[in-house]
């Protein structure tokens, strides 16, 4: 089980992927998780979790411009976007249908 990193601002982010680069110590990188079994297995000692940088920065419709955090929810971006009568340019991947079962398991496991 890789050892879990999780900071909490962007300051310890910083901090931490300075860490790995100094160790040379590969990182498994994740927001919430919900892509996991996708694709091969990451093998790397630690994990950097950033769960914590989640929320919309910056919001602008009539620019239409938005900056997000890391593990920001799609739906909760579509939903800000919905309700200015605007929608994302792209489709992006929904994998719910097809995970939601590993996702909850995965989530409830804490992998």
């Amino acid at each position: 089980m890789p050892e879990s990193i999780k900071p909490e601002t962007e300051e310890q982010l910083c901090e931490a992927i300075q860490w790995a680069l100094g160790e040379k110590a590969a990182l498994d990188i994740f927001g919430t998780g919900s892509k996991r079994t996708l694709g091969r297995p990451v093998s790397a000692k630690h994990r950097l979790d950033l769960s914590a940088f989640t929320g919309i920065t910056l919001y602008q419709p009539e620019e239409l411009v938005m900056t997000v955090k890391a593990a920001t929810p799609l739906a909760e971006i579509e939903a800000r976007l919905a309700a200015h009568n605007q929608q994302l340019a792209f489709e992006p991947a929904n994998y719910d249908a097809l995970l939601n079962g590993e996702i909850r398991a995965s989530q409830q496991s804490g992998t």
